[in-house]
């Protein structure tokens, strides 16, 4: 167990107490006192003056910065050693190499100059390893783990000319740098594509993990609520379909309305009713059918369960599941006994094929037959022709739009269309065509 305790060994201190001499020209201007001194882990600084001061922060001799600050602030020691983000990798290897120590320089002009050795201790980092074995999933580790960071340290270490660094040296540098990114939850990520498909129907997990208790679920989804729900359910039901030890694929369970890219969760629950929960990885659950308009909405970036401090980043590309393909005519001419019609579809997402379905009345004179579009082989916008026949008015032509899960939307889309006769036996259609 690491300690959570941090230490502060002061080397040299100089405090000017500044008055209303007129010798110095001080921002202190007004009131006669400045104190300054460190308690739990904090500087406390007071003055009367409401002027705003420049804090000059120097870590190890290489890192220098400022921060500014008013009256009677108390500030984190630790929040200024981690203060300067683009510098965290080189504090991370400076508190490696000296076993967690690192000196601190504070300084105001004219007012304190003081410097002291900052120690940090690791804590450790409360989350379960859990592994997946066996099963379809994009695979999550935390974020902070060797797999995650260990290249990118490396690398860092190489563009600054710090060679032969040993690999005793680099993990400890991976755990200051957790210990100086850490937040109240624990991030988990995944490096994998993220599978695809059409239900959960069928898939079972084995899985190795050290969350121990007396009834294991796997459960699928996007909010802490949802899981809420389902310990709660489970444990009205007694523990129904649970598994009383891991040695055993597991099925996973979902809420009927879980669709899109979700997290398979871990659930331990004891017979008591207290519950645990570890992430295992991520999978898109592809039963949503493919829509005619643009859904516009904005997806999950981030599942995050409060109460169990655990975060699960979804990547930016992560699939939704969804797609849309919005079809519209252009101006066309014919006739009488056949028309070109124009056609637009815009489509994104995982839309497979645009079918149009030429039949009933529309067969008149040229027979029947289907358009079928590939639209994995196409840019949208995509534009096409098709012969129809169209009579004076509506015209519906049976529309299908498949998506690559096998997921169908069909409608008949209206072609309206209004005929002008001359004295001739040709038959001329106007341009008033809309959607």
């Amino acid at each position: 167990m690491y300690s959570n305790s941090r230490k502060v060994y002061i080397v040299a201190t100089l405090v000017l107490c500044i008055g209303m001499l007129g010798a110095c020209n001080s921002q202190v201007a007004n009131k006669n006192s400045v104190d300054l001194r460190i308690s739990n882990d904090s500087l406390v600084f007071r003055h009367s003056s409401n002027t705003l001061l420049h804090l000059q922060i120097k870590l190890n001799e290489s890192i220098t910065y400022s921060r500014e600050i008013r009256q009677n602030n108390a500030l984190s020691l630790f929040e200024l050693i981690k203060g300067l983000k683009e510098s965290l990798n080189e504090i991370a290897y400076i508190l490696a190499i000296n076993d967690g120590d690192i000196k601190m320089n504070l300084s105001l002009p004219n007012i304190i100059d003081t410097t002291f050795i900052y120690h940090v201790n690791l804590r450790q980092t409360s989350m379960y390893k859990t592994r997946v074995l066996s099963g379809t999933c994009a695979k999550l580790s935390g974020e902070f783990e060797a797999t995650n960071v260990e290249s990118d340290l490396i690398k860092w270490l190489y563009r600054k000319n710090i060679k032969n660094v040993s690999d005793e040296t680099i993990e400890k540098m991976r755990l200051y740098l957790q210990e100086l990114k850490r937040t109240h939850l624990t991030s988990y990520l995944t490096n994998e594509s993220i599978p695809i498909v059409p239900s959960l129907r069928g898939l079972t997990y084995k899985l190795s993990s050290d969350l121990s208790a007396d009834n294991y679920y796997l459960f699928a989804c996007k909010s802490e609520k949802e899981i809420d729900d389902f310990v709660e359910e489970m444990v009205s039901l007694k523990f129904e379909g649970s598994q009383n030890s891991l040695n055993q694929a597991l099925s996973c369970f979902r809420a009927q309305s879980t669709s899109g890219t979700t997290c398979i969760f871990l659930i331990g629950i004891d017979n008591d009713w207290n519950y645990r929960v570890a992430p295992v990885g991520l999978i898109c659950i592809d039963n949503i059918k493919p829509t005619t308009l643009h859904s516009g909405g904005v997806e999950t970036r981030s599942i995050v369960l409060n109460k169990n401090k655990i975060k699960v980043d979804i990547p930016a590309n992560a699939p939704t599941g969804r797609g849309y393909a919005s079809l519209s005519t252009r101006n066309f001419g014919g006739n009488g006994v056949s028309c070109k019609v124009n056609f637009c579809v815009i489509f994104e997402g995982d839309v497979k094929s645009l079918t149009l379905v030429r039949e009933g009345a529309l067969t008149e004179w040229i027979g029947g037959g289907k358009k079928i579009i590939d639209l994995q082989k196409e840019e949208s916008p995509y534009y096409f022709t098709y012969e129809l026949h169209l009579e004076d008015g509506d015209n519906y032509v049976p529309v299908i739009i498949k998506d690559l899960r096998g997921n169908t939307t069909e409608y008949k889309m209206n072609v309206p269309a209004s005929f002008t006769r001359n004295n001739t036996p040709d038959i001329n259609i106007e341009n008033n065509i809309y959607n």
